[in-house]
């Protein structure tokens, strides 16, 4: 958990980020908690424990830095790229993780999820990739793939209301395993790649709206 002095240090760096509605109304405690969702799928996925598990995570449309930057705390020895298309949202982010202290185990990235997935440092590099609310499902799952190396995980914060699209995977067209769908009040969709990545992956969003993988 946060200390208190962390808890007043990273209030203080998102102010601007409430201000300017990136992070909603949600408080601390709730970011916290539902954090704290990403991180029992990524252990469970992998067997271990939170404080064991060296791996390479990406978070792709980071926002403010949930849940990437929470996720650099509650995972000590990993190694978290926050990745959004705006500048804006990225200063946020900065502000936060220098109040953390996470500048060491913490990267910025700043571009389109759909480019920045074909850079070499990128695509296939990361063992986990998560989002927090980034949109449709369908999008959403071709927007994260082409990070994951074969064998990695996927993790989607999603609703209720979602589950039939989850139920759907696996799907022809997307290396991906069946989707695990944790949680109560806040739901957790965990996917693992179980493939090489398309190389037409990801699309471009008219190609992805005319055909998506599955409906």
């Amino acid at each position: 958990m946060l200390t208190p002095s962390e808890l007043a240090a990273l209030a203080a760096a998102w102010e601007p980020a409430r201000a300017a509605g990136v992070l909603g109304s949600a408080s601390l405690s709730d970011l916290w908690e539902h954090t704290a969702g990403f991180v029992s799928a990524v252990c469970s996925s992998f067997s271990g424990r939170a404080e064991q598990l060296n791996l390479r995570v990406v978070d792709v449309g980071t926002g403010a830095g949930v849940p990437g930057l929470l996720l650099a705390h509650q995972l000590p020895r990993s190694h978290v790229t926050l990745l959004d298309a705006s500048e804006r949202r990225l200063d946020h982010v900065r502000r936060a993780r220098r109040a953390l202290e996470l500048l060491d185990r913490t990267t910025i990235a700043h571009g389109r999820a759909e480019d920045v997935g074909r850079f070499p440092d990128f695509r296939g590099a990361f063992d986990v990739a998560v989002a927090r609310l980034l949109g449709d499902p369908r999008d959403t799952l071709e927007l994260l793939v082409p990070f994951v190396r074969s064998g990695g995980l996927l993790v989607v914060s999603t609703t209720e209301a979602a589950a039939d699209v989850w139920a759907q995977l696996p799907v022809e067209g997307l290396p991906l395993g069946p989707a695990v769908v944790q949680g109560t009040s806040d739901r957790f969709a965990s996917i693992r790649l179980v493939g090489a990545i398309p190389d037409t992956l990801p699309r471009p969003p008219k190609a992805r709206q005319r055909a998506p993988f599955f409906r």
